[in-house]
């Protein structure tokens, strides 16, 4: 009998590409695919296009159209509201790449040999330039590399029922932070499980093109664009804020000891100075992550306390 999967798509103006994406999913081999849409309110006909498209494909759901204003809002208002009982697994997804054929059965070949989430390297795709690029994220892991990144994009995670529901529970019992958060939907989940003892595979193949263009939201960091964009959030201090909403909504021993390391130098020193090593996966990303954090500590104080 073949694994039955829920993908989650966030949407917002995806009438360009949206077509390609939804057949990809549809497509996928040896797994029972349903499509549920999440819909950001849009202005360019993707939702009547899918309208119509989900009334002849009755694997496809859709939403109502709500003001989110992110993709992360998007996938967390998704995860709230939808029932996974009949499913196995549950995948999220972009409205603007394209998955290989042997997405899906690959990542469940993982999860069924233990693992309980899963993620990819994936391929950049200029598309416009008929140009890739491979992006290795299965580095290995670290101690503490789920509190600083992703261990992938968002639409190369699938997560067991088991631990979507843990995740789902977590995400509506925290939502009072996590509706401030703007970004890295990805981090979270990967942040959630690990701290929650759940075991992760980092795959070292790709699967998905990951399709890169002017309206992505942060896209990949090399783009000039997506450098300006991530150096803005740097500079703004966006990036380290939504971490600590992050390390907040998780609320353990080791976010705590986090949250102190921005508001205590000596917690800095013994928490991230003498563990920068551990703080992301790759050499380059461990050492200009450990800048950002210094520049973040010195122009940057957290309030840790948590009003209940």
């Amino acid at each position: 009998m073949k694994p039955k999967i829920l993908v989650i798509m966030s949407v917002f103006n995806g009438i360009n590409y949206i077509k390609e994406q939804v057949d990809s999913i549809l497509k996928q081999e040896d797994v029972n695919v349903n499509l549920f849409i999440n819909f950001d309110k849009s202005n360019d006909g993707s939702f009547e296009y899918i309208k119509k498209i989900a009334h002849k494909d009755k694997r496809i759901t859709l939403s109502e159209q709500n003001k989110y204003g992110s993709a992360c809002q998007n996938f967390l208002n998704a995860t709230k509201k939808v029932n996974v009982n009949e499913y196995d697994y549950i995948s999220f997804s972009d409205q603007d790449d394209h998955w290989k054929p042997s997405k899906l059965k690959n990542a469940i070949r993982f999860l069924s040999d233990g693992y309980d989430g899963y993620s990819s390297n994936v391929t950049l795709w200029f598309y416009y330039k008929n140009k890739k690029k491979f992006i290795n994220k299965s580095t290995k892991q670290t101690g503490y590399d789920h509190f600083f990144e992703a261990p992938g994009p968002t639409s190369s995670i699938v997560i067991t029922k088991e631990l979507f529901n843990k995740f789902q529970k977590f995400t509506i019992l925290r939502y009072k932070y996590l509706k401030k958060l703007k970004n890295f939907f990805d981090i979270l989940v990967y942040c959630f499980s690990i701290e929650s003892n759940y075991k992760w595979y980092i795959d070292e193949s790709s699967y998905i093109l990951y399709r890169q263009h002017q309206r992505n939201e942060l896209g990949y960091r090399y783009s000039f664009k997506s450098l300006k964009k991530r150096l803005h959030l740097i500079l703004k201090f966006r990036w380290i804020v939504d971490l600590k909403i992050i390390w907040i909504s998780v609320n353990t021993k080791n976010s705590k000891k986090l949250l102190l390391s921005f508001s205590n130098f000596q917690f800095f020193i013994r928490n991230i100075v003498f563990k920068f090593f551990l703080i992301r996966r790759s050499i380059i990303d461990k050492l200009l992550f450990f800048i950002i954090l210094i520049y973040s500590f010195i122009f940057l104080r957290f309030s840790v306390e948590e009003k209940n």
